[in-house]
C-alpha cells in the first residue's frame, strides 16, 4: 500500500530508508528506533486527508509553470468554495540535451505547452488560466503573432491553438510548487512515446489550421509520383525497410 501511495508522500524515499535498509542480504534485520520512527511517520502522513483533489470540470481550473536551467515543473489546481486552491497533479522533468540550451523565455514557453498537452483530458473544451513569473512570456501566448516570433516560440504556440485560455503574470514567490519542482525534477529521460505524442498533435494541428484544398491535394500526389525521393521513401514503407 505504501508504494502505491508513494507519489503522494514528499520526500519518500528518505522517510523509507531506515525500513528499507534492512532488507539488503548484506546486514541483519534488526527493527530499532530509526526504523520505527519512519514506520510510525509513514503512518501518520498516509492517514491524513488526500492532498490531491477529484477534478471538477466546473470549477475554476489554474495551471502554475516554471522552468529552471535543467528541469521543468508545474501544477494543475482547481479553486474551491471557500476561495482555497485544491491541487489535482503535480509534475516535473528534466530538460533534454538540446532543451537544455533553449533561451529562458523558450524554457518557460516549453513548459507550458508541455504541461496542457500533458493535462490535455482535463482542458480540452474548456476555458482555463495559466500563471507564470515569466513575464515577458504574456505577450508571446497573447498579442504577438507568429512571423515575430523565433521558429521554437512558432512550434510552442501553434501547439497551444487548441487550447482556450488565459495567461496571467504573478510573483515568482507565490509560485512555490512549481518553482520547487522545477528546481528537483524527477531526473527521468523524456520518453519517446511523449515526444511522438506531441509531434503527431503538432501535425494534427497544423493540418487543422491550413487546409487544403482538394486540387492542391491531387497536383501534390502527382508530384510525388515523379519525384523519386519520394518514391523512395514509399518504397521502403510498403517493404518495411
Amino acid at each position: 500500500m505504501v508504494n502505491y501511495l508513494a507519489i503522494f508522500v514528499p520526500n519518500y524515499s528518505d522517510i523509507l530508508f531506515p525500513p528499507t535498509s534492512m532488507l539488503s542480504n548484506k546486514v541483519n534485520f534488526v527493527w530499532e528506533a530509526p526504523q520505527e520512527a519512519a514506520f510510525q511517520k509513514l503512518k501518520k502522513i498516509l492517514s491524513r486527508d488526500p492532498v490531491l483533489m477529484i477534478f471538477n470540470p466546473g470549477k475554476e481550473t489554474i495551471i502554475t509553470t516554471d522552468a529552471s536551467s535543467y528541469g521543468l515543473g508545474a501544477a494543475i489546481c482547481q479553486k474551491q468554495a471557500d476561495g482555497k486552491r485544491s491541487v489535482i497533479a503535480y509534475a516535473s522533468r528534466t530538460l533534454t540535451p538540446t532543451e537544455s540550451r533553449y533561451a529562458q523565455i523558450e524554457k518557460e514557453a516549453l513548459v507550458v505547452v508541455w504541461r496542457c498537452e500533458k493535462f490535455r483530458d482535463y482542458l480540452t473544451g474548456m476555458h482555463f488560466k495559466i500563471e507564470t513569473a515569466h513575464k515577458p512570456l504574456i505577450p508571446i501566448f497573447s498579442k504577438k503573432n507568429l512571423d515575430d516570433l523565433s521558429p521554437c516560440l512558432q512550434r510552442i504556440k501553434l501547439r497551444m491553438m487548441k487550447f482556450s485560455y488565459t495567461i496571467v503574470h504573478i510573483a515568482g514567490k507565490e509560485l512555490f510548487a512549481a518553482d520547487a519542482l522545477s528546481r528537483n525534477p524527477q531526473k527521468v529521460p523524456y520518453k519517446r512515446e511523449e515526444l511522438e505524442a506531441e509531434i503527431y498533435a503538432f501535425i494534427q494541428m497544423i493540418i487543422s489550421f491550413l487546409p487544403v484544398s482538394s486540387c492542391r491535394l491531387d497536383e501534390l500526389r502527382a508530384a510525388q509520383l515523379k519525384d523519386e525521393t519520394c518514391q523512395k521513401l514509399t518504397d521502403c514503407v510498403l517493404t518495411n525497410q
